[in-house]
């Protein structure tokens, strides 16, 4: 999620602004922008933590350059999941570098980031329908499969079928690949491969693989993995998908494999899901980090491991 800030002094004189790139499931901050250079005269720090209060602040916290802890700015109803996004306020300047700009005001505006905006462009772009079958061209173009070839390579396969074949990692894979060429940036081996083991995409890019807990969620856009269950059969690393819209804690993703073997057919398809319950998966592919919208965050995220 990016942040993006104007200071105001204790006059109310405008002077400057400054983009933060934040992820509330790791509960950190960085600094992606500062044209006007005024960010020494806030903060001490590039990087830091969040801290979320009970009366809903949110704090942007740092260190003094003696390490002494301490907020530099509280922003007042303020978003406080990642899934949350377009949402403005105001805030205050609580501890600055430069005394001088103790209780100036602050103005935010979270924005998803281009990344994430190319990607949801791409998914409308591409499914422009509801559902896409494997009898439609569209789809082939996609997944480079249509009914004819999924039947012949793995549902009529002799001597040994595959009927629990179908075309989501494809999907997947084709999607990825669309947007790594609309943000300049050529995928990873293991996502460009269109696995099923999702996680294995974290070899590509150390971070970008997120799993559940301490509120962590996907953000429309992210690639998710969740087990394929049907009766006693489990596939754990069974489906992957996009997650297209998280509206109200509802969500809709944006799948293939929406067909099979007992349809005599495979789907791309918009799906609701209904309640957002991130515990039901395996985990997801935070998009920015994969694909370099976040590349200062996950340079600063590498230094504290190695700490």
């Amino acid at each position: 999620m990016d942040l993006q800030l104007v200071i105001y002094d204790v006059e109310g004189r405008t002077k400057g602004s400054v983009d933060l790139v934040i992820t509330y499931h790791d509960k950190q901050w960085a600094i992606s922008g500062d044209p006007a250079g005024i960010w020494p005269s806030i903060g001490s720090s590039s990087s830091g933590k969040l801290e979320v209060s009970g009366s809903g602040e949110v704090f942007i916290a740092d260190r003094e350059p003696g390490g002494n802890p301490r907020s530099v700015l509280a922003l007042t109803s303020a978003p406080t999941s990642d899934t949350a996004i377009g949402h403005v306020g105001t805030g205050r300047i609580v501890v600055p570098t430069d005394p001088s700009y103790k209780d100036g005001k602050v103005f935010w505006k979270f924005e998803m980031s281009t990344v994430r905006r190319r990607m949801l462009s791409l998914m409308r772009e591409c499914v422009p329908m509801q559902e896409m079958t494997s009898s439609m061209p569209e789809f082939k173009a996609l997944t480079g499969y249509d009914t004819a070839r999924i039947k012949k390579d793995f549902w009529e396969k002799k001597p040994n079928p595959v009927t629990t074949f179908t075309c989501c990692n494809l999907f997947l894979q084709a999607m990825a690949l669309r947007c790594g060429q609309a943000v300049g940036k050529v995928p990873g081996s293991k996502l460009a491969s269109g696995t099923l083991l999702l996680n294995h995409v974290d070899a590509d890019v150390p971070g970008c693989w997120i799993t559940p807990g301490d509120g962590r969620a996907p953000r429309p856009g992210d690639y998710y993995s969740v087990p394929y269950i049907k009766g006693k059969q489990i596939q754990q690393y069974g489906h992957v998908g996009l997650v297209a819209k998280i509206e109200n804690g509802v969500w809709t993703s944006l799948d293939g494999g929406q067909g099979g073997f007992s349809q005599k057919i495979d789907k791309i398809k918009w799906v609701n899901r209904g309640i957002l319950d991130p515990s039901k998966m395996n985990g997801w592919v935070d998009i920015d980090i994969y694909f370099g919208g976040a590349e200062y965050l996950q340079k600063y995220l590498k230094r504290q491991k190695k700490k």
